[in-house]
């Protein structure tokens, strides 16, 4: 018996970037991931660290989960940098964001800078294969 929510399909293939700047959510989320099967998992510590990450990683990040609020470039911004092209392979990533809340007004940013999803903390194994999924058309 094995403790993974799903076995055997897409997710095990993909490439995760997590960016936080609290080390035990970036510890949490790596477990998570992990018992969904994902292997793949870079790590970067706000918005700033990702993008230098992203621009210098030989392998393919398939979706990035961000939180909002960090120090030096924080979520909403990172994913304005990340649209607009600073790293032009990852323009079109589907990015889920994490928040401790979910609210219009984060909803609305949602729209403006084309997030694919949230994710409310503490992250939930199902709730967040589920959002990865429909981030990915999986």
């Amino acid at each position: 018996m094995t403790d993974k929510i799903t076995t055997g399909d897409a997710l095990s293939s993909i490439n995760v970037m997590v960016v936080d700047d609290e080390e035990i959510a970036l510890r949490i989320l790596s477990v998570i991931l992990c018992k969904l099967g994902i292997s793949n998992v870079v790590t970067a510590r706000d918005g700033a660290d990702a993008l230098e990450k992203l621009a210098s990683s030989d392998a393919t990040i398939d979706i990035i989960i961000s939180d909002i609020e960090m120090p030096r470039i924080d979520g909403y911004e990172f994913v304005r940098k990340v649209r607009l092209g600073a790293v032009p392979k990852y323009k079109e990533v589907p990015i889920l964001i994490l928040t401790g809340r979910d609210t219009d007004e984060n909803l609305q940013k949602a729209r403006f800078h084309k997030i694919d999803g949230f994710i409310v903390k503490p992250p939930h194994a199902r709730d967040l294969d589920r959002k990865i999924r429909q981030a990915l058309g999986l």
